[in-house]
């Protein structure tokens, strides 16, 4: 039997059988999406760490290599 393998944001792997799909839709067709997890000590200022992460961002947005 043929299935489809999805892996979900949790990591957890769904398995359905090519006879239960009856639609698919595809959000990132064309789009990149990165689920990011950064640890930040307790007293770390949130301010600066919202700076810092949106740099780190906007310089791979803006980086040559990493365009289509």
């Amino acid at each position: 039997m043929r299935t489809i393998r999805l892996r979900a944001a949790d990591g957890s792997v769904h398995i359905i059988p090519l006879s239960s799909v009856t639609s698919v839709t595809n959000v990132n067709r064309g789009l990149g999406n990165a689920a990011v997890s950064v640890g930040v000590a307790y007293d770390e200022d949130t301010d600066r760490v919202s700076e810092e992460t949106d740099g780190a961002g906007e310089r791979l947005r803006n980086d040559p290599a990493l365009s289509r």
